[in-house]
């Protein structure tokens, strides 16, 4: 597991008062979409975009950067920032934070797909799964139709 800049309790205590910002990274490649199954709270088991909180004086590019690697075990090129994704479903199931997800695509540069302890499974999809994250999924049926 990673270094991270804050403790759980410290995570949960500053994201349980403020909006958390994300980045979401949306990765094609021959197979499809890449999307990773959820291996810890909150969604855990459905599949997902794979994201990750923007660290204090990190750029959002930056981040997309160091999330591709971290979760996905790849080098990528930023392409362009999509939109944003907010979780209101999330949300009312219970989660403690309120999350706003700018997520960006993504070129491949280098390196194997692979999980992570957040996301151990990794699977390219033509089509999105029946069991994925519902907020991602309204946002890919605005801006990725053809996934759906």
């Amino acid at each position: 597991m990673e270094s991270k800049p804050l403790t759980y309790e410290e995570f949960t205590k500053i994201y349980s008062k403020v909006p958390k910002v994300n980045i979401e990274v949306i990765l094609f490649t021959k197979g499809g979409i890449v999307l990773t199954k959820r291996s810890i709270e909150p969604c855990l088991g459905q599949w997902h975009i794979p994201g990750g909180t923007i660290y204090m004086d990190e750029t959002p590019e930056d981040t997309v950067i160091r999330v591709a690697e971290e979760e996905l075990g790849v080098q990528v090129e930023v392409i362009r920032l999509v939109g944003v994704i907010t979780y209101p479903d999330i949300r009312k199931q219970g989660y403690f934070a309120w999350t706003i997800g700018l997520a960006y695509e993504v070129k491949l540069i280098s390196g194997e797909l692979r999980g992570s302890y957040q996301g151990e499974e990794v699977g390219t999809f033509e089509k999105l799964p029946n069991n994925m994250i519902k907020d991602q999924v309204k946002f890919i049926e605005k801006f990725y139709p053809k996934l759906i």
